[in-house]
């Protein structure tokens, strides 16, 4: 079926009542269609409840309006980096207040437009003191994606609610006795660690993911690990922990950081592609970086060439692992602490936390309109060759690693980058119409 979208926006001054209004027509991505992938092993079904009850508005009921235009092509269907959100809005949400990003659905207006339901009408709005900026581009999201947003770099607060990343996920338990670091080319990798701490081994299993392997059985633990490679514990520290693992995939290489037990030191591991031995080591520490102690959280930029630590203090540091005496703060303004900061997923330059994101380009965190998901202290991300995934570990010491896989709802369903930019104030309000055809 083909769907073709067409946006109005109207602005209506309050004082003197002018309209001003905008047409323009989207494309569609490839976001329902990644959304909708059949992934093995890796993840259940797309069609849960709330979405086989009421699917154009679970998966196309939110709207997310960016201050610049986006690049017009079916697989981008995921925010860049650089980009800042002015406004959005989902299905079924009516908001005032802070956040002032967020707008409201008007159900009164929206709906089927005609009896053979082949035109829906999402109707959204903002007041004079919502949504206001430059607006470039308007898309459609999923429902929870449009109230949780792409951070709030304006108001800079966050709304609680009941939506997370990984709502309408349908979850796939893939617990397994070796902590989970990576899934990559239809294989899943894992870390761990003697119980002396003297060593560490990189195993491989397989995983039905784009093809099937009669091997594969619905549990993780049951498949047929590989050990790749055992290194001598590189550090005089002991390894009592593999807390918060991150992975990124370059071209010829990955590297790995982790926490090993204590506040004082970050390890970082590089390894080529068949993790045939140990290229390089780097232990970041307290004393090199002049960081008075770590807090909880590190991760890697994308192209693994800097380290996003949060401090004891508070505070969130950016370290260049080639120089780690080039150490500079982070701009900070989701008002989260370090302990709050624990990367759940990334896609390129962008990383999510469970209620903040942080853009390197940017090089700032904003505010996220998440729930508190389940566990979300002790998780973190399991690097995936596929964005449409997320797979999140409990890596703190727990026997067999609670692990999780299932779907992302934060995908850009359509495109529409408007033929002349809008710019709101506090003298208008703000209605977007966003109209969408069927067609067989």
């Amino acid at each position: 079926m083909k769907i073709k979208g067409h946006t109005e926006i109207q602005l209506t001054n309050v004082k003197t009542g002018e309209v001003k209004t905008f047409h323009d027509d989207n494309m569609m991505t490839n976001g329902l269609a990644e959304f909708m992938k059949n992934h093995g092993m890796l993840c259940g079904t797309p069609f849960t409840d709330a979405v086989k009850n009421d699917l154009i508005n679970t998966l196309l009921g939110g709207i997310l309006l960016f201050d610049t235009a986006l690049t017009e092509n079916a697989n981008n269907t995921r925010l860049t980096d650089g980009i800042k959100m002015t406004a959005n809005a989902c299905h079924g949400v009516t908001h005032t207040g802070d956040p002032t990003e967020l707008g409201s659905y008007d159900a009164n207006e929206s709906g089927w437009q005609n009896a053979a339901h082949t035109v829906y009408r999402h109707v959204f709005t903002w007041t004079t003191s919502q949504g206001n900026g430059r607006i470039a581009c308007a898309c459609l999201t999923s429902k929870p994606h449009g109230y949780i947003g792409e951070g709030n770099s304006i108001s800079k607060t966050r709304l609680v609610g009941s939506f997370n990343p990984t709502t309408y996920a349908s979850e796939v338990d893939l617990s397994t006795a070796k902590l989970p670091f990576m899934v990559l080319d239809n294989e899943i990798f894992y870390i761990s660690y003697d119980s002396s701490g003297d060593t560490l081994t990189i195993s491989k299993s397989h995983v039905t993911d784009t093809e099937c392997d009669m091997r594969d059985m619905e549990a993780q633990e049951n498949t047929i690990v590989e050990d790749l490679l055992t290194i001598n514990n590189p550090t005089a520290t002991v390894l009592q922990s593999l807390s918060y693992v991150c992975a990124r995939v370059l071209t010829d290489s990955v590297v790995i950081s982790f926490s090993p037990y204590g506040n004082q030191r970050r390890i970082v591991l590089t390894f080529p592609r068949d993790f045939s031995s140990l290229t390089s080591y780097i232990e970041v520490t307290t004393a090199a970086t002049s960081i008075v102690e770590f807090y909880n959280f590190s991760f890697l930029t994308a192209d693994a060439t800097h380290l996003i630590a949060g401090g004891r203090d508070g505070k969130v540091y950016k370290i260049n692992l080639a120089n780690l005496a080039d150490v500079s703060e982070v701009g900070n303004d989701s008002a989260l602490t370090a302990t709050d900061i624990v990367e759940i997923f990334s896609t390129g330059k962008r990383h999510y936390f469970h209620n903040a994101v942080y853009d390197e380009t940017l090089n700032a965190f904003y505010p996220l309109n998440a729930s508190e998901w389940r566990g979300v202290s002790g998780v973190n991300d399991v690097y995936k060759d596929d964005i449409s995934l997320y797979i999140r570990s409990n890596p703190r010491g727990y026997y067999p690693y609670n692990v999780n896989g299932g779907r992302r709802n934060d995908y850009l369903a359509t495109i529409n980058n408007l033929s002349s930019v809008v710019t709101k104030d506090t003298t208008q309000t703000m209605k977007v119409i966003y109209t969408l055809t069927f067609a067989s």
